[in-house]
């Protein structure tokens, strides 16, 4: 009993993400915020686990009408799917709502941007402009913030901790209750 209480105890310390890890999205095309030149031909998003058939997504345009999106498929960890017409230029939405490998169903939103055809003529006047300040500024150190520590891996290691806690109390209180 202590011997299978142990290999227990132990697999959960080496493995705690995968033990009580969901399903999140690891990358996508395009991605967060991302300010996009020309219209997507695709999407594509990245999970960390297998995603199962039935997951989707949609596309909601500046006006909030979904997008034509075609050949939506999942493979493995992946999820795609095409545009049939370019995109106008706007902020769109991705809301994604997949059911991960665990079983449970996630969603998620990712908004882009498409430029339109006046923003890229500015945006590129602005550039010219910006470009002849920079050269003639020095350059300033770049500070670089690290990433945050991994929530859902803390919180997990946090919960097994507290439950190694309460198993070791239940079998203390079992033997010290034997022993009067």
């Amino acid at each position: 009993m202590k011997k299978a209480l142990l290999l227990f105890i132990i697999c959960f310390l080496l493995f705690p993400n995968s033990t009580f890890a969901h399903t999140g999205l690891v990358s996508s095309s395009p991605s967060e915020g991302e300010v996009l030149t020309v219209s997507p031909e695709e999407i594509v998003l990245e999970f960390n686990t297998k995603v199962e058939q039935g997951s989707q997504f949609q596309v909601i345009n500046p006006s909030g009408n979904g997008v034509a999106v075609t050949g939506i498929s999942v493979e493995d960890n992946m999820l795609y799917g095409m545009f049939p017409q370019e995109l106008q230029g706007g902020e769109y939405q991705i809301l994604w709502n997949i059911i991960g490998a665990d079983g449970h169903p996630i969603e998620g939103e990712i908004s882009f941007t498409v430029e339109s055809e006046q923003e890229k003529t500015s945006n590129e006047e602005s550039n010219q402009i910006i470009n002849k300040d920079e050269q003639s500024m020095e350059e300033d150190p770049v500070v670089v913030e690290m990433e945050r520590a991994n929530t859902p891996a803390i919180m997990s290691t946090i919960a097994i901790i507290l439950a190694i806690l309460a198993i070791v109390s239940f079998f203390y209180v079992i033997k010290k209750g034997k022993i009067q």
